[in-house]
């Protein structure tokens, strides 16, 4: 027996159905800039971060740094996806989310434990890898698997819950900044 999550089908109400689908237009047109971004937005507000990465704010050589930071993290997603051509026929779907999940982990792992500019760099494309393998399969698999009662819901809380990830990236950060302790500030919010 299938538990229904909404007491009206989505697909039964014209009303609820164009909202979410407004919705899911306006996420996915305006969420390159937050995906690109949301560690280093984290980080533009942190000084103890410019400081440790010796690094002068809004100085040209700093801005090329932010920029490389967000290319790169973007790059990755790039591969991500592509590399699910092959790994999701290879090793199947759930595999290949759990391959994205261990890339992802190490990423942010060496990304919190980064001494200099070119780890941190480097981090960024491994995060960017393993998030465009889970950003692109994780809502596929859910499509397949949840039942047809509730199958828009579920992969439409994909959407919804990386926009809450977004929002609490910025209020831990927010918390972070009055750590007393310099590196924690930029460290915890990587982590």
């Amino acid at each position: 027996m299938a538990v229904r999550l909404l007491p009206i089908p989505i697909d039964k109400n014209p009303h609820l159905s164009l909202s979410l689908s407004l919705f899911h237009h306006t996420k996915n047109h305006s969420q390159p800039s937050t995906d690109a971004s949301s560690i280093s937005a984290a980080l533009i507000g942190q000084p103890s971060w410019y400081a440790y990465m010796n690094l002068v704010p809004n100085t040209p050589h700093c801005n090329a740094i932010l920029g490389a930071i967000n290319g790169v993290y973007a790059a990755g997603g790039a591969f991500g996806c592509v590399f699910n051509m092959w790994s999701s026929e290879r090793f199947g779907r759930k595999r290949s989310i759990q391959i994205g999940c261990v890339i992802s982990i190490v990423g942010a792992a060496i990304m919190t434990a980064s001494v200099d500019i070119p780890m941190f760099i480097v981090s960024r494309f491994i995060m960017g890898f393993g998030i465009g393998v889970l950003v692109t399969l994780v809502p596929l698999y859910q499509s397949e698997v949840s039942p047809p009662e509730s199958r828009g819901l579920m992969v439409g809380l994909h959407g919804v819950l990386i926009g809450f990830s977004y929002s609490l990236t910025g209020f831990i950060t927010y918390g972070c900044y009055f750590a007393p302790h310099g590196q924690f500030q930029w460290r915890e919010s990587c982590s």
